[in-house]
């Protein structure tokens, strides 16, 4: 895979160097992680929504054409039944707040075991869980409110495809298209809140923060499990970033275990690079793009703010790719070589190896990051074939 020739010789066009701040990034994560969170988080998920761990696997001949010493993928294509990460985010919201409601009716919190048993239906079965998606987050909910007894109202925008909807009408929810980008979507739901529905946003915005931390909590339960899998502690640690979810609560977890060890690189499409641009800006600022990007689930326009709060003071630096460079990373994942094992990719699961790839193309970035052949590199992806006519239709498109 070779990097776009109109950015491959400047790395500033493309790679923002920030430092971290140690103290800093240890009180963020310590905030929104605290042990006693972490450990309902793992309880609800492993009792009631993933009771097993996807795999890490690892990539060594790949490693070697990148020219790093191991590269493990962390495979949330394999998180059944949804093919996505953001099940556990999703789901474990849901669960809490419809635990809360139980609470607050009956003066006893309520195990997730309980509600999935439907025990407490006569109060949950009214309540209407809502969110702004590009696709998989509204799965993940559409998909919890069944499971934990609730009624789901999910809004997309235009570009998700009818797949996707599909798939969401097929666990029982209400699909409401808007006119507009996620950030329209985003709008649509949140004004349901106060209508008293139940508003399950994945993305902090002022006034919606204690929801999108339920979500974050469950994300953490992913980068546990790539902490417990890994042999060794990486070097390199590559995310993808839309609203910044996934990517501020494994940065966050991983400072709080391995401190500042890994290098962690935050990677974005370049018509979605809000994280790119508010690093570049040292403030929360919009993408510069149109949004218009093949990563559906990365085509967002604003960072999250409890994103933005790990990020700006954990991340070692934030990247764009190409739509080129997405197409070839997703398709090396799903055509392995020789010696690595076969993989259903999604196209944001090769966000990680689009920013690794770049990174390794470009001498002076590849030397000022150490990313040599005794790098260790981990990235996530994040998606399988959640919508497999789009999925077919990627990898049937030439490069």
């Amino acid at each position: 895979m070779t990097a776009s020739s109109a950015t491959s010789t400047d790395p500033s066009t493309f790679f923002v160097a920030t430092t971290p701040d140690p103290h800093a990034a240890k009180q963020v994560a310590d905030a929104l992680l605290s042990p006693a969170a972490v450990g309902r988080a793992t309880e609800v998920i492993r009792s009631t929504i993933s009771p097993a761990p996807t795999p890490l696997i690892s990539l060594p001949a790949l490693a070697r054409q990148l020219g790093i010493g191991a590269l493990h993928f962390k495979d949330e294509g394999q998180r059944a039944p949804l093919k996505s990460f953001k099940m556990i985010g999703g789901a474990f919201a849901v669960a809490e707040v419809l635990a809360d409601l139980v609470e607050a009716a009956t003066g006893t919190r309520p195990s997730a075991t309980a509600l999935a048993e439907g025990h407490f239906k006569h109060l949950t079965g009214q309540a209407v869980m809502t969110c702004a998606t590009d696709g998989n987050h509204g799965r993940a909910v559409s998909w919890a409110a069944q499971r934990f007894g609730a009624k789901a109202v999910i809004y997309v925008g235009e570009a998700v495809s009818p797949g996707r909807v599909a798939a969401m009408e097929a666990w029982g929810s209400e699909v409401r298209r808007v006119k507009g980008v996620y950030e329209d979507a985003v709008a649509a739901a949140a004004a349901q809140g106060a209508a008293g529905w139940h508003v399950i946003s994945d993305t902090a915005y002022p006034g919606c923060e204690a929801v999108p931390r339920l979500v974050m909590q469950g994300y953490a339960v992913l980068a546990d499990e790539i902490i417990a899998a890994v042999p060794e502690v990486p070097t390199h640690v590559l995310l993808q970033c839309g609203v910044g979810g996934m990517a501020g609560a494994v940065t966050a977890r991983i400072r709080q275990v391995w401190g500042m060890a890994p290098r962690i690189i935050v990677c974005e499409p370049e018509r979605a690079d809000c994280a790119f641009q508010s690093a570049r800006a040292g403030s929360m600022t919009p993408a510069s793009g149109d949004l218009d990007t093949l990563c559906a689930g990365l085509a967002c326009g604003e960072l999250s703010t409890t994103a933005w709060e790990i990020l700006s003071v954990s991340a070692n630096g934030f990247l764009t790719f190409t739509e080129a460079e997405a197409l070839a990373a997703m398709k090396r994942l799903n055509r392995p070589l020789a010696d690595d094992p076969s993989i259903v990719a999604g196209e944001c699961a090769g966000a990680g190896l689009a920013g690794l790839a770049k990174i390794s193309n470009n001498f002076n970035l590849r030397s000022s990051l150490a990313l040599d052949e005794s790098a260790r590199a981990v990235i996530i992806g994040t998606e399988g074939d959640t919508d497999p006519t789009v999925h077919r239709q990627l990898l049937e498109t030439p490069l």
